[in-house]
């Protein structure tokens, strides 16, 4: 007896029944050419499953093509689900070399990758100060951190007016555009980063429509597909399953505004929820997704995305990377006040990252939460970090909002820690 599935939108809404067919293809023979071919066609079209069971899936592409249970469901009904990841993915393994997709799945070009060195593992990302990230996305964050580091955009040198004399959001831009272009997505591709990169920098012309042309014109990674990254501030977390980018920066749009002269609308693509990882609670964002191209290709075009990557920054004057609102203060303060500081976004010493360090010898640590287990492990961490021989001659400071701490104390704490340094 074949179940009844229907076939639903991303939010859940029932566009119709699968027809006996379809059915009978995905439960008895998904590891068929037909059955992934009919299952790429609903990832086109962004469609879900949901099957009589209760449960819904979605169509996931690692090496093949095949359904994936959306995440935290349980079945409502005794009935045996005959869509089941297992069951799927175990016919999937055993495809054979004729019948298995020519292209392998979404590489991610990360930085190691495509400078040709091993380097560095990415490193573990977890839940911290309301970091909301699986372990699927490490990689997506190094790549978008080791980029700010390369850039110098992860500490402040005191000197007023930095940032408007780098000339803002635009000279931001124009720096990761060219940091980009100084980088070739394998050793021996002729494509560098930005060929395949959209960010709101006047050099990417044509939108995301232009970025898809671009990257399906020059792709030449034999057994990976065509990969668009594009790049972003969000002021916000997006709260449906679209996300807009504007195509020029906030400067730029501030003169257009003030000319009088018309400001474009954002380019919108969609994404799912569960594909979406974000650094931080709060926004504004720094975002960089990650996607293929569609199938079927014209004009309009744009790239499908997989994955998309958040990461709080301090403002909107300065993409300094922060995990808490309360790092966001502190990170306004230590620029309002003109202290030299920088804020490490890898481990310095073995597992050991303070939350900024000023002048170099004063470390300077967020107590996040309340909770005991957490403050008997930030103790632990601390006492670790002032023993190790990178931060033995340091002074620790702590910023404790929780117990009423206000960033005024916060401010005379750091100027005595300074003064008591020999």
């Amino acid at each position: 007896m074949l179940p009844r599935i229907s076939i639903t939108t991303r939010r859940n809404d029932v566009v119709g029944p699968l027809s006996t067919h379809h059915t009978e293809l995905l439960t008895q023979a998904p590891d068929t050419l037909p059955a992934r071919n009919f299952l790429e066609q609903l990832h086109h079209r962004q469609e879900h499953l949901r099957c009589q069971c209760g449960l819904r899936f979605h169509v996931c592409q690692a090496g093949t093509t095949f359904l994936r249970r959306n995440p935290n469901q349980s079945q409502t009904c005794s009935f045996p689900c005959s869509l089941g990841e297992g069951h799927v993915q175990a016919a999937a393994a055993q495809v054979g070399p004729v019948e298995r997709l020519p292209n392998r799945p979404l590489g991610l070009l990360l930085y190691a990758r495509s400078t040709g060195k091993s380097g560095p593992d990415p490193p573990k990302v977890s839940e911290r100060n309301g970091t909301v990230v699986t372990q699927k996305y490490p990689g997506l964050f190094h790549t978008l951190f080791r980029l700010l580091a390369d850039l110098g955009y992860t500490g402040w040198s005191g000197e007023p007016g930095r940032w408007e004399k780098f000339g803002g959001w635009d000279r931001f831009w124009a720096a990761f555009h060219q940091r980009l272009s100084e980088t070739r997505i394998t050793p021996s591709s002729r494509l560098t980063m930005a060929d395949i990169s959209w960010l709101p920098f006047r050099a990417c012309r044509g939108g995301l429509a232009g970025l898809t042309q671009r990257v399906a014109r020059g792709w030449d990674v034999p057994g990976y597909r065509p990969e668009a990254w594009i790049f972003g501030i969000l002021d916000a977390f997006p709260t449906d399953d679209t996300i807009a980018v504007h195509p020029f920066s906030q400067g730029h749009r501030e003169y257009l505004s003030r000319m009088n002269k018309p400001v474009f609308r954002p380019y919108t693509f969609g994404i799912e929820p569960q594909r979406m990882a974000a650094i931080g609670q709060t926004g504004p964002f720094l975002m960089l997704a990650v996607g293929t191209l569609p199938p079927k290709l014209n004009e309009f075009s744009k790239p499908a995305i997989h994955r998309v990557a958040l990461q709080s920054i301090a403002s909107s004057e300065y993409p300094l990377p922060v995990e808490s609102s309360y790092e966001r203060q502190v990170a306004r303060l230590l620029r309002a006040l003109e202290i030299p500081f920088r804020k490490p976004i890898f481990p310095e010493e073995g597992d050991l990252r303070p939350d900024f360090v000023c002048w170099e010898r004063v470390i300077l640590e967020c107590q996040g939460m309340n909770l005991e287990g957490y403050r008997e492990h930030k103790a632990e961490i601390h006492r670790r970090m002032l023993a190790s021989p990178r931060y033995r001659n340091c002074v620790l400071v702590r910023y404790d909002p929780n117990d009423g701490e206000t960033l005024e104390s916060l401010k005379h704490k750091l100027f005595q820690a300074k003064h008591g340094l020999r």
